[in-house]
């Protein structure tokens, strides 16, 4: 018997080698996932693609997700999901640049969106324009978001953005560690379901 592919493919250019982690957690929460390179996204049309980018530096890995995702325009149709990746060390940074937009990263963010919408789906909705807006108006590496963003929705209209940011836990001694990506598993959830439901 033929083995069926899986549900989520990560595809890690923020550089911080979170995919296996992530396929992990993806797993426990009914999410068939494995990790992936850009250049196999498009060997993998029937899962949903989640591509976990950086807000500062580009590493090489990243370089690779902007180039292989513009090659895709015209050639491929696909699901999406882009988590932005915020470690600790740029934190402070970020959330100075963006105003308003800073309580995305909160470790309690999802959890207050949760309480703001009637629906988880519509909080993933809300959550994708919060963080267009925070990320429209940077620079990964010199190269600006905009450009990235136009490729992906001319690949697919109806991607989504979330944000997954490293968060300090100030006990004895201090913890960084990433909240669990609800709000990723969720988004993934509702890509899905678009399509599952035409």
């Amino acid at each position: 018997m033929r083995r069926r592919g899986p549900d989520v493919v990560v595809v890690d250019g923020s550089g911080a080698e979170r995919g296996p982690a992530l396929c992990s957690v993806l797993g426990r929460n009914g999410l068939t996932a494995e990790s992936a390179s850009a250049l196999d996204i498009k060997t993998h049309s029937k899962a949903c693609v989640l591509l976990l980018m950086p807000v500062d530096e580009l590493p090489d890995d990243g370089h690779h997700v902007l180039s292989v995702v513009a090659g895709l325009r015209g050639r491929f149709e696909g699901r999406f999901v882009v988590a932005w990746h915020v470690p600790h060390r740029v934190r402070a940074k970020v959330a100075a640049t963006v105003g308003n937009s800073a309580a995305l990263l909160l470790g309690t963010s999802w959890q207050r969106e949760l309480v703001r919408h009637a629906t988880a789906f519509d909080a993933v909705r809300c959550r994708d324009r919060q963080v267009r807006e925070l990320v429209s108006a940077r620079r990964i590496g010199g190269k600006a978001v905009e450009r990235f963003r136009a490729d992906l929705d001319a690949v697919d209209p109806l991607a989504l953005h979330d944000i997954t940011a490293q968060v300090a836990d100030h006990g004895e001694e201090t913890r960084l560690f990433w909240p669990p990506p609800e709000s990723i598993v969720e988004a993934l959830r509702l890509r899905n379901a678009v399509v599952a439901g035409g």
